[in-house]
C-alpha cells in the first residue's frame, strides 16, 4: 500500500512540473526576440565589427550601427586616423539624384564597397555599380567590367588552355579556338 501510495504522489508531482512546463506563444515569441539576427545592430549594436582591409595595406575601412544610423568609417595607419569613409550627406544627395529617389544619409544601403584608393570608393546601390570620388564628391556608374572567373576554372600557365569540371568530368579547352579534350 505505501508502494502504491508513493508511486501516486511521485506521478502527481511528475505532471504537475510536466504542465507547468509547458511553453505557449508568449514564450516562443520571447525566444526569437533572442535570435541573432533579432539583436544583432537592433538592441545590441556593434557586437562584431569585421574591418574591410585596403587593397594597398595602408587601412582598412568598417561600418558602425547606433539606433539612429548606420556610418561607414576608415582608419589610416600613418599617420594613425580616424575619419568617415566619405561625406554621408553629399553621397545620399547624389546617389538620390542619380536613382531618382530620396535617400537617408543616416542609413544609406550600400553593397559591396571597395576602396580602391584615397580618392576613390566603388560600391553597389539598388543594383547598380557605382564610384564616389571622395576628392570632388562626385558620383559616376563604374564603367570597369571585370570578367568574373568560373569558380572551378584554372587556367594554364601560359595562358592558352583552361581547364575545368562540367557534369563531373574534368576538361581541357584552348583559349583559342575553343576545342576540349
Amino acid at each position: 500500500m505505501t508502494k502504491l501510495l508513493i508511486s501516486a504522489i511521485v506521478l502527481a508531482i511528475t505532471m504537475e512540473v510536466a504542465v507547468a512546463q509547458t511553453p505557449n506563444r508568449n514564450d516562443y515569441a520571447r525566444a526569437v526576440s533572442f535570435l541573432n539576427e533579432n539583436v544583432n545592430n537592433k538592441k545590441a549594436f556593434n557586437v562584431h565589427v569585421e574591418p574591410n582591409w585596403f587593397a594597398d595595406s595602408t587601412g582598412f575601412w568598417y561600418t558602425m550601427f547606433s539606433k539612429t544610423e548606420k556610418s561607414y568609417y576608415k582608419v589610416i595607419f600613418k599617420p594613425l586616423q580616424k575619419a568617415l569613409l566619405f561625406d554621408h550627406g553629399q553621397l545620399a544627395e547624389k546617389l538620390g539624384v542619380f536613382l531618382k529617389t530620396g535617400l537617408d544619409a543616416k542609413n544609406l544601403e550600400l553593397g559591396n564597397i571597395k576602396y580602391v584608393n584615397k580618392e576613390l570608393i566603388e560600391f553597389t546601390a539598388r543594383g547598380k555599380k557605382l564610384q564616389w570620388n571622395t576628392k570632388s564628391n562626385t558620383l559616376s556608374e563604374s564603367t570597369k567590367v571585370k570578367e568574373e572567373p568560373y569558380p572551378l576554372e584554372e587556367k594554364s600557365l601560359d595562358g592558352k588552355w583552361i581547364a575545368y569540371i562540367d557534369n563531373h568530368s574534368r576538361n581541357i579547352s584552348s583559349r583559342h579556338d575553343g576545342t576540349t579534350s
